[in-house]
């Protein structure tokens, strides 16, 4: 039997969408002119949320594991591990 297992595609945030759980105050603590700069280094992977003083720790670590998330395509359709 052979089935035909359907990907689900997984994008990477825009930074615009990213820096709307940044505080948007653009206040330049963390080195960047704005927080929106701030998001564009953060999806590249070549920062931390951690620069952003106004985030406590939880939300840092929580926002770390969702950069870290793989973009490979994942299987969606269940039945093709045989789950109901």
């Amino acid at each position: 039997m052979v089935v035909k297992q359907e990907k689900a595609e997984i994008h990477p945030p825009e930074a615009d969408e990213l820096s709307q759980f940044l505080p948007e105050t653009d206040c330049g603590k963390c080195g960047f002119s704005s927080c929106i700069e701030l998001a564009e280094v953060l999806i590249e992977g070549q920062s931390s949320p951690a620069l952003c003083s106004d985030l406590d720790s939880e939300f840092v670590s929580t926002l770390e594991s969702i950069l870290r998330l793989s973009k490979d395509s994942i299987p969606k359709n269940r039945d093709a591990f045989g789950a109901r």
